[in-house]
């Protein structure tokens, strides 16, 4: 039986006016017998191909909400198909080798430029007959965009969402490694303050976080595990507020998930990955730097490197892991969607392969003062010796990266509804939940900073809504009306983000002990366009787009977020902007077209803030500019698939809320002025069939620009005088300066010949400059700008390959990335302005990733990726801290995908458990996978070694509640009786990534609000570190055969684990002989490992999904009771004693943990009877 495909893309056929008739051929073949009842005429055109033998090629769109006449007899294909599509609108076009693409109206012009979200609006594409693909369409849109494919984030996930940019010529994202699980998107070297406008479904989600003096971070959050593509437009456009580009995010779809003539979708994936591990709240990364001595004192401070942090797992170890569902209902008038993925890692390890902290003593040094007099050895005043860090980064090669790890839960849901005269609403909601370690990076600039991993995490909760409305009726051209509506609120908790200790503690204000301060954001807005077509006859064809936009926003921090920051102010302000646009494309023939546009925006802002000190007090709290931007091109096709443009631009960036509110660090500028963007565009597009073979295809995108922003927004150090006692000092503000040019060419390319896909990309910066006045202009950044470290890459290229095998069933390829040197210098230090930002060193480096997909079944595939496979030591570039990024990382995963073509109802949910006459055989033997959500729940008490009660050990007694996921494999055997009940037994193992760690505060010290009191300061006295290396069950089945498809059992049995503790002893310092200590340090670490026997119930469902195969679902409760860990060198306290202090921790008086573990848990499989 031939295929039948209902494309989830626009997989319709663009006419061309004067384009001759395709041939007819097969249009008249021999007769079939055709029974097909009246139905949706997606349905029936399912049914005709069947009948047929014929492969249908037809966007789901065009047939939602039509209907199709019941057609019987023998009839040709031609025949049938006119009876089937009678009154629809629609028509059919036959191909070789018997497919048939069912075709729309003549479709738009496709030398559209971007919709006014960012979005491609992809014409009508038949993807039989060699028009193209989704993959296609940047190749034929005389524009500068491109797009990231579902698969390809798939494949090349990364630790990070960052990471899913890798590929993308002009475009990456900032802070890859330390964004607390954002993106932060640099298109072309302009980053930050809304010169990028990012999107998911329409709505923004924005913060801009403090990062001390070394910057600020620009974060938008995104899952890319619900993520359907991503669509870039580079540069400016009339439609969209960034002047840099747009970059539109769109999330699953109800056809991402239903299968293709079918009703209702279920997709499931899971995935497990290595190179991870869990962090420990204490831990010191790589060494630690003494500063040079004057003099040479004994014994002389030498770099130490940490005991810890060289324990990488074993290359198949899984130590981080996600999991996803999506279900979808697609009918011919409405869609819904709903789904949630959970996504845990820990900690990463930098690769091997590079240069890693290395230790090189430099030997004596002179002492040298500003005025350039200096004492040289062996002067006593000199320095004896000077350690310089061979390498990049403070962190040794294949050494764990502290603050890196990131866990994630994310829901989606979706309902559309559609009527039959081309009017739908959507309405959406996207949820978002993360916690991720975060450290402010002006603390690790350097490559002699030592990270230190946090107690605490960062706390991000992201809620959006959705409603989109559009209106296209068929048959009219002037008619495409959309409308858009959201709102968001952003919530970010962070610790403390100041560079200096504060005795401001959360108790201080009767907050609990670990309150998080943070901000609160709220963003909102509206959008309405339309599109029309208007044909002139001989004249030509008229194209036009009008619309306009709504945007609020705004920020303030949550309470006692100011005091507990060392009364750093956060930026508390309120914003709008809006604007109109209209575009307009001539075509006065076939191969020319004239573009124009004209954006008129205008903002106003308002300072909430409450700053009294009179140097930072906002001079003009409310704030309101306008302005136009036009555009204007030129697009000419000389040939077919030629395609030459030209654009320009010069577009206005009102001010941000982070530029117009006042805020710590920066005096507030009452003369900022819009940024203008004058940008040039010019490219070309080539487009071949037949090039090597008879059904090969090779596309070409070439692509220069150059963008003179003028009246550019940069962080400089200025000259002020004191508002109150006259003196004259200098401060950071925030500044127009002349312009910053940045220029350079791209180049993309893409060849398809049967299963075998090459992709090609590189970037090339001619010139980047920025220019503090009209005559003062140099190839280096401005020293304490942000631009410091968002200067991209003097070149970049990479290439990805694919291969299609075993009749298209095995997908095997990779990817090979390198990224060049910095593409201009660092601006010369002002005076005084050494530590205010420092530059992050990369160096030129490749990774290589490969990866391997498998179709298992027609549900169920399988796919193996291993990102950076030669374990590369690197740097991201557009960084904010000195750290590397993740070594060598294997990722193991499978997708099912189920559905069916029965309407969802109560009803068909009732069948589906309801007994039926036949049954399903359950007896054998099978084998399988699963994966399982586990949440653990670690119990019990702490004692001093002997058993007895002691103050300080019961502070240690455990209480975590953790999440995580495990992977693993099962076997069993199931006989079935005639009365339908099934007996059996099954085993399984799982590796777990189920670990927590638990800090108890040192309890010793001065009673007082000082940092005498070691409490109060958040001095360690102990870390415990628990983890769960694998978990085992032996169960007993007993079920029931409820239908042909469906046994529901319940289980019970053994279980085992593998449960390791360690605990980490603290210290406190001595800083003299007659104080109290104010500081603790890591002493000793003790670990001990039991094999635990405990008991498992529970119970759950398996269901057969056709051949051998089934999927199963189950809850399984585990509980592990009354287990010893015993640490016996555990001290009585932290005081090391001095003439003040007493010395407790001189007296070992041991811990002994009695442990109690639950581990409940939802487990998924899938299993293949033998």
């Amino acid at each position: 039986m031939a295929a039948t495909f209902l494309s989830t893309a626009a997989t319709v056929e663009q006419s061309y006016a004067q384009a001759p008739q395709p041939s007819r051929a097969g249009a008249g073949a021999g007769s079939h017998e055709l029974d097909i009842q009246a139905q949706p005429l997606g349905s029936a055109l399912i049914a005709f191909s069947r009948q047929s033998r014929l492969q249908i090629f037809v966007d789901q769109a065009l047939v939602a909400g039509k209907s199709a006449p019941a057609v019987r007899g023998a009839l040709t294909p031609s025949a049938a198909l006119d009876r089937l599509l009678a009154g629809s609108g629609l028509s059919y076009r036959f191909k070789h080798g018997g497919t048939v693409t069912i075709v729309g109206p003549v479709s738009a012009s496709m030398n559209q430029m971007p919709a006014s979200d960012g979005s491609l609006m992809l014409d009508t594409i038949d993807i039989s007959g060699g028009r193209g693909s989704p993959a296609e369409v940047p190749y034929r849109t005389p524009a500068p965009v491109t797009q990231i494919s579902q698969e390809s984030i798939e494949r090349f996930r990364g630790s990070s969402p960052a990471d899913i940019f890798r590929s993308t010529p002009g475009v990456m994202s900032g802070e890859a490694r330390n964004g607390g699980g954002s993106i932060d998107v640099n298109i072309r070297g302009m980053q930050g303050m809304g010169r990028v406008a990012v999107t998911v479904d329409g709505a923004e989600n924005g913060l801009t976080v403090y990062q001390g003096y070394q910057g600020i971070s620009n974060r938008t959050y995104v899952d890319p595990d619900l993520l359907a593509g991503v669509d870039i437009t580079k540069g400016a456009d009339v439609s969209s507020r960034g002047i840099a580009g747009t970059v539109a995010m769109r999330t699953l779809g109800a056809d991402d998930v239903v299968k293709a003539g079918e009703k209702w979708g279920v997709l499931v994936r899971s995935s497990f990955g290595t190179n991870t591990a869990s962090p420990r709240p204490g831990d010191l990364g790589g060494y630690t730097w003494p500063r040079p001595y004057v003099s040479d004192p004994q014994p002389y401070p030498v770099p130490t490197a940490q005991a810890s942090g060289l324990d990488r797992p074993g290359l198949l170890d899984p130590t981080s892991g996600s999991f996803s569902t999506v279900a979808a209902i697609k009918e011919a008038n409405y869609d819904l969607l709903w789904g949630y993925a959970y996504r845990k890692q820990g900690n990463y390890f930098a690769g091997k392969s590079g240069p890693g902290a290395g230790v090189l003593d430099t030997g004596p040094q002179p002492l040298c003062y500003s005025s350039g007099f200096c004492y040289y050895p062996p002067s006593p005043i000199s320095y004896a010796h000077v350690y310089q860090n061979t390498g990049l980064t403070s962190y040794r090669a294949g050494e764990q990266v502290l603050n890196t790890q990131l866990e994630t839960e994310s829901y989606l849901v979706k309902g559309t509804v559609r009527s039959d005269d081309g009017q739908s609403l959507q309405v959406g909601y996207n949820g978002y939940r993360s916690k991720a370690g975060d450290v402010i990076a002006s603390l690790f600039s350097s490559a002699q900073n030592q990270a230190v991993q946090q107690a605490q995490e960062d706390v991000t909760k992201v809620d959006t809504g959705t409603v989109r409305y559009r209106w296209k009726p068929e048959d009219n051209g002037l008619v495409d009306f959309k409308a858009n509506m959201w709102m968001t609120s952003l919530t970010l908790l962070t610790p403390p983000r100041t560079s200096i200790a504060t005795n401001v503690k959360p108790e201080d204000f009767g907050l609990a002990y670990g309150y998080l301060p943070g901000n609160q954001s709220t963003m909102g807005g509206g959008d309405v366009g339309n599109k029309s077509h208007i044909g002139l006859d001989r004249f030509g064809s008229l194209d036009l787009e009008y619309g306009a936009s709504y945007l609020q926003e705004a920020t303030r921090p949550t309470p006692f977020t100011n005091q507990l920051n060392a009364g750093i102010p956060s930026r508390d302000g309120a914003r709008q902007e809006v604007a109109g646009f209209g575009k307009v494309a001539y075509k006065p023939v076939e191969w020319l077209t004239l573009n124009g546009g004209l954006r008129y925006s205008h903002y106003w802002s308002q300072d909430r803030s409450a700053i009294t000190n009179a140097t930072q007090v906002n001079p003009a709290p409310s704030r309101d500019s306008g302005g136009y931007s036009p555009s204007a091109g030129i697009v000419v096709e000389p040939i077919k698939d030629v395609q030459f443009y030209t654009n320009y631009s010069s577009a206005l960036r009102m001010p941000t809320l982070f530029e117009s509110v006042a805020g710590y660090s920066l005096v507030p500028n009452a003369g900022l002025l819009p940024e203008r963007s004058n940008n040039w565009e010019a490219g070309v597009n080539l487009f071949r069939e037949g090039v090597f073979g008879a059904a090969d295809k090779a596309m070409m995108k070439f692509g220069y620009f150059n963008w003179n922003v003028s009246n550019y927004v940069a962080r400089m150090s200025k000259s002020f005088v004191d508002p109150t006692y006259g003196y004259t000092y200098s401060a950071l503000q925030v500044v127009n300066i002349d312009r910053a040019r940045f220029e350079g060419l791209e180049w993309s390319g893409r060849y398809q010949n049967g299963g075998f896909t090459v992709e090609v990309a590189a970037n090339y910066y001619l010139n980047v400059e920025y220019c503090p006045t009209s005559t003062t202009c140099a190839n280096s950044t401005l020293s304490g700008d942000y631009s410091a470290n968002q200067v991209p890459p003097k070149y970049s290229a990479n290439i990805t390959l694919s291969q299609k095998l075993l009749d298209d069933d095995l997908t095997v390829g990779g990817r090979a990335s390198y990224i060049g040197p910095r593409s201009i210098g660092y601006g010369t230090v002002q005076y005084g302005a050494s530590a205010i930002i420092a530059p992050i060193i990369w160096q030129p480096y490749w990774l290589v990733d490969v990866f391997a997909e498998y179709k298992l079944t027609e549900d169920i595939s399988l796919r193996a990726t291993v990102e950076n496979l030669t374990d590369q030591y690197y740097v991201d570039p557009l960084s904010l801290v000195q750290q590397p990024g993740p070594g060598r990382t294997i990722r193991l995963g499978m997708t099912g995908k189920f559905g069916g073509n029965e309407t969802v109802s109560p009803g068909s949910l009732t069948r589906l458990f309801a007994p039926s006459a036949t049954v399903a055989n359950w007896s054998g033997f099978h084998a399988g996978v699963n994966t399982a959500y586990n949440s653990a729940k670690f119990g019990g008490t702490m004692t001093a070694l002997n058993g007895s009660a002691d103050s300080h050990a019961a502070n240690e007694s455990p209480n975590q509640q953790v999440g995580a996921l495990s992977f693993g494999l099962h076997a069993g055997y199931d006989y079935q009786f005639a009365s339908r009940i099934v007996a059996g037994i099954e085993a399984d193992i799982a590796k777990t990534e189920i670990g927590a760690s638990q800090v108890t505060f040192a309890s010793e010290g001065v009673a007082c609000n000082c940092a005498n009191n070691l409490a109060r300061m958040r001095q360690f006295e102990a870390v415990q570190q628990s983890e769960i290396k694998w978990l085992s069950t032996v169960r007993g089945r007993l079920g029931y055969a409820v239908n042909d498809r469906l046994m529901l059992y319940a289980s019970g049995g053994v279980a085992l684990m593998q449960q390791d503790e360690s605990r980490t002893q603290y210290r406190a310092v001595n800083s003299g002989n007659f104080s109290w200590p104010t500081t603790t340090v890591a002493a000793f670490t003790e670990d001990s490992s039991r094999t635990r026997v405990g008991y498992v119930v529970g119970g759950g469902g398996e269901f057969a999904v056709g051949g051998a195969w089934s999927i199963k679902a189950e809850y399984l409760l585990a509980r592990f009771s009354g287990e010893d860990f015993t640490f016996a060198d555990a001290r009585a306290g932290v005081l090391p004693g001095n003439f003040v202090t007493p010395a407790t921790y001189a007296t070992s008086n041991g811990r002994k943990l009695s442990s109690n573990v639950d581990i409940p848990m939802v487990r998924v499989g899938v299993n293949y009877r033998f």
